[in-house]
């Protein structure tokens, strides 16, 4: 089987991009927060956080009454 180099994507070509992002932790800045309020908001809150660290980052969180605030620290 030859291999082609160089060839354009056509605009109509099928290209997955992946699930859009719901919580904003990829461009959060050092020392940047967001509150979550919910529980099932907060668990997927905690697994993209997972996806983050394992790019680097580092984050610390504080639960409070209705929810759980996140901040970047790393």
């Amino acid at each position: 089987m030859k291999i082609d180099k160089n060839v354009p994507i056509p605009e109509d070509a099928n290209i997955k991009r992946g699930r859009p992002r719901i919580h904003p932790f990829y461009k959060m800045e050092v020392m940047d927060s967001v509150e979550i309020r919910g529980e099932a908001a907060c668990k997927s809150a905690k697994s993209a956080i997972y996806i983050e660290t394992k790019k680097g980052k580092k984050f610390c969180s504080k639960r409070l009454i209705d929810g759980v605030r996140f901040w970047r620290i790393a």
